[in-house]
């Protein structure tokens, strides 16, 4: 049971714990996939393998069967590795046998182009008409390395059990990570190579791995999402029992290119991906050394209870650039109490630093390092420890190790040991590996791990109060001003309108469809005044000179609106322009942005950051996918200098935090109860010491959508 609900049943259960497997496909000649595929699972499976191949006879003493339904019953998983157009007929002939999981490593799908497209929409169809699950095609199978079972061709391996599992769509990328764990001394649970994923996807194989005992820690390599929807409903569930780490790959800068706010086009395809990995729980890595140095941290250290870290080196140079790091991580350097740094001098020279980070200095051995370490973690300001080693010149360093590995290991508080250097200092890290301690060769690495363990608490922690919990001006009146952006009403004022139904201050306005009425309408709502264009095919209107603030009479009004005009159809071509918003001046405070875009794979996310017309090419903004709580609200405002200069940083005056927080609240309750609005944008959102004025506002409403 978690904080969502209780996981369902695990989906993969008979790929891994078949009572019989069959093969199809498998080859005579050793230089052969279909050869290595047969090796392995006869090699390292626990139920009985039975071999097919059209001609029969024999297969390294075992009988080859001419066809699945030769084979003795029962069996439930089929690995096939047959040509493409072979396939679809094999997996009916399977189901047909009592096959109820298959694996497809064929190539020659839909990454081979249009006919091998339609070869995959034929094997998915029969797979459901046949109710057979499918992992790939175009993937390498699957390992466990505790049962063992291994249906991959790839070379024989004696992989050591590990407690990390490995979820891929490239199958390369699987091939090397076994390589890289038998090379590095550490192991997999796990390796799940997921291929095309014509039925199953990275949802799945989460639900998966939740159930799989062996499983400490869930590493994702990913080229694309599936289902949005259904991945992030099982990582949710699945990040509160088993951290999970990802590495996303393909990132684009480009923006969404129907997007006609700043929001839209600020929140590119990665940006969603960042923001729904926070929301669910996943620790996002770069690139594939971050990737696994996270996986082993979440493996194998203890959750840490705080951000405060102790440092213990006997070289200032690491000790200093893992202090360097720790802000970046959101660690910090804890403060050592008065009587831990006296303890800590009548264990180490005069000389050595006895603040934070300890330098215990290059005399220091086996005994100095395991009695400091001790030590600070017994302090009580501290809630995780880093220790950094340079080979000591006077002492063996894997003395060293074995000194300190029964002390980390029985802390109730994570510590991670770097240590750097060649040959000696590789035969120290393995004694470390071998007894259950984190290990890494370089500061960044040690740091990075030790800040897992810190966000791996954070992400278990309660969700807290909800943000849309502050707004309760979304319902009727909101709904019904839907409408008009569907319905040829101009958008701009349209929007306006559904601003101030969300409880929206907005300054006093009128629309002008011409500059008598602009007149008119400027001394209805007060001097000073904007005239801001309203007109089709015009995304940004200060760029078609759309914009002119702080006219003070009817003669400077109407010279405006004239101008505009021109400057606009020059701009938008003839038939573009509509009218103009005449708008009451605001006052002055600071510029934000906040909006919403629908993100196709995730849904509404929400954007706060630094507003004006320059705001794409500033970039201060964050993202938090909805819906998101008061927490995590506050931290996407901080994640920003605009959102940290509401607060008065650096001599600003203070703006009201609050009022922010209201109109985000405002904006994802809209975005939430409307499936059919794409965008809402108010930039910019003008913030004083005690209020904030909607200026500017945009809407875009799905086309066909109506007011649902």
């Amino acid at each position: 049971m978690n904080s969502v609900g209780p996981l369902p049943p695990d989906p993969l259960r008979d790929f891994f714990f078949p009572r019989g497997i069959v093969v199809i496909g498998v080859s005579r000649d050793p230089t052969r996939l279909g050869y290595g595929l047969a090796r392995n699972v006869v090699r390292c499976s626990p139920a009985p393998v039975h071999l097919v191949h059209p001609e029969g006879g024999e297969w390294q003493g075992r009988t080859l069967h001419r066809a699945v339904s030769e084979v003795p019953r029962p069996v439930d998983l089929a690995l096939l590795l047959l040509p493409a157009a072979k396939v679809a007929d094999a997996l009916r002939e399977s189901a047909q046998a009592g096959v109820r999981a298959a694996i497809v490593e064929s190539g020659g799908f839909r990454e081979a182009g249009e006919a091998g497209a339609r070869l995959e929409a034929e094997l998915a169809a029969v797979a459901r008409e046949c109710g057979v699950r499918l992992i790939g095609p175009n993937c390498i199978g699957v390992v466990d390395t505790h049962l063992p079972l291994d249906t991959t061709f790839l070379p024989p391996r004696d992989d050591r059990a590990g407690t990390i599992a490995f979820v891929s769509h490239s199958g390369a990328t699987c091939s090397a990570m076994l390589e890289r764990a038998l090379l590095e001394g550490w192991g997999f649970s796990r390796v799940i190579s997921l291929g095309n994923q014509a039925d199953v996807g990275e949802a799945e194989a989460l639900l998966s791995l939740a159930h799989d005992p062996h499983t400490q820690a869930i590493a994702l390599y990913l080229e694309g999402i599936q289902d949005g929807e259904r991945f992030l409903a099982a990582a949710r569930g699945v990040a509160q029992v088993k951290p999970i780490v990802a590495l996303k790959v393909g990132r684009s800068a480009e923006g969404q290119r129907a997007a006609r706010s700043h929001t839209g086009a600020l929140a590119s395809s990665d940006r969603a991906v960042e923001a729904a990995f926070a929301h669910c729980g996943i620790l996002r890595a770069h690139t594939v050394e971050e990737m696994i140095v996270l996986a082993r941290g979440l493996a194998h250290l203890k959750p840490s209870s705080g951000p405060r870290v102790a440092i213990l080196t006997n070289a200032g140079g690491p000790g200093v650039m893992a202090a360097d790091l720790l802000g970046e991580k959101g660690l910090e350097l804890a403060q050592i109490s008065a009587g831990t740094r006296a303890r800590l001098a009548e264990r180490l020279p005069l000389a050595a630093a006895r603040g934070n980070p300890v330098d215990m200095l290059a005399s220091a051995g086996a005994a100095e390092h395991a009695e400091c370490a001790r030590l600070l973690l017994e302090e009580a300001a501290t809630d995780a420890l880093i220790v950094t080693i340079v080979p000591p010149p006077m002492h063996d360093v894997v003395a060293v190790a074995e000194a300190l590995s029964p002390i980390l290991r029985s802390a109730v508080k994570p510590a991670a040991v770097c240590i750097m250097g060649g040959a000696s200092a590789a035969k120290a890290r393995q004694r470390l590996r071998e007894a259950g301690v984190m290990e890494c060769g370089y500061p960044s690495e040690a740091v990075l791990a030790i800040s897992a363990a810190w966000r791996r608490t954070a992400i278990q922690s309660p969700r807290g109060e909800s943000l849309a919990a502050r707004s309760s001006t979304v319902g009727g009146p909101a709904r019904e001003k839907l409408a008009p952006l569907s319905t040829g009403k101009p958008e701009a004022i349209a929007a306006f309108e559904l601003a101030q139904a969300i409880g929206l201050d907005c300054p006093a306005w009128q629309f002008a469809a011409d500059e008598a009425q602009a007149a008119d309408a400027a001394a209805n709502v007060g001097w000073p005044v904007a005239l801001k264009a309203v007109a089709q095919r015009v995304a940004h209107k200060s760029e078609a000179g759309g914009v002119a603030l702080g006219l003070v009479n009817e003669g400077e009004v109407r010279e405006a609106y004239r101008r505009m005009r021109l400057e606009v159809e020059a701009y938008a071509g003839k038939g573009a322009w509509q009218g103009a918003l005449v708008q009451a001046m605001a006052p002055a405070g600071q510029e934000v942005i906040v909006g919403a875009v629908r993100d196709a794979q995730f849904g509404p996310l929400l954007m706060f950051g630094s507003g004006g017309k320059e705001v794409e090419g500033m970039g201060d903004v964050a993202f938090a996918l909805a819906p998101v709580t008061l927490a995590e609200a506050e931290a996407m405002l901080w994640r920003t200098w605009a959102g940290r200069r509401l607060g008065g940083v650096r001599g600003a005056r203070a703006a009201n935090r609050e009022a922010v927080l209201d109109a985000l609240a405002a904006i994802e309750g809209l975005m939430l109860t409307h499936p059919g609005l794409l965008e809402f944008e108010v930039n910019p959102l003008i913030v004083t010491a005690h209020e904030a004025w909607a200026v500017d506002v945009r809407g875009r409403i799905e086309e066909g959508s109506g007011h649902r």
